[in-house]
């Protein structure tokens, strides 16, 4: 497999998207507590990094390099945690740590155009310190959160 990883992962992504949450989807849904897919995020890594690599670079890559790769992306997925817990009320708190980055934000979600909208309302440091947007999909189970400027990974969370 010397082709990279990235277009299938793109792909998969936007399978998942295009199914994306229906606006009649109950509330009872989306309300909980939801954890980090740390299995999904190093795949997503993986693909991140073999596709960094020049063409080159990507033909060369030997069965050693690929578990290399993965070992580090799984390293660095395993270090890393999120938990956000939705209520009824319209409102969430997530907690995370990504590396040596960590924190607590609080926002408010709502339901759009088929997507579940979700806007942090509290300030702080680092990298969600300004009110955030983004929108996600509910679908086979998971909440998909695409790559955004403040996270540069995208991520899936599975209800707890």
């Amino acid at each position: 497999m010397s082709r990279s990883f990235r277009p299938l992962a793109l792909l998969f992504l936007l399978l998942v998207a295009a199914c994306g949450a229906e606006s009649d989807v109950p509330a009872s849904e989306l309300v909980g507590t939801w954890l980090l897919d740390r299995d999904r995020l190093a795949r997503t890594l993986l693909a991140e990094r073999v596709d960094a690599l020049d063409a080159a670079a990507r033909k060369a890559l030997t069965a050693e390099g690929r578990r290399s790769l993965y070992t580090e992306s799984r390293k660095v997925a395993g270090e890393s945690d999120l938990r956000l817990d939705v209520m009824e009320d319209g409102t969430f708190v997530v907690r995370y740590r990504f590396g040596r980055e960590q924190g607590a934000r609080k926002g408010e979600w709502r339901r759009e155009d088929g997507r579940l909208v979700m806007r942090t309302t509290e300030t702080a440091t680092g990298p969600l310190a300004r009110p955030h947007e983004v929108r996600c999909t509910l679908a086979d189970g998971l909440l998909v959160f695409p790559a955004t400027d403040a996270v540069p990974h995208a991520f899936s969370l599975r209800r707890r």
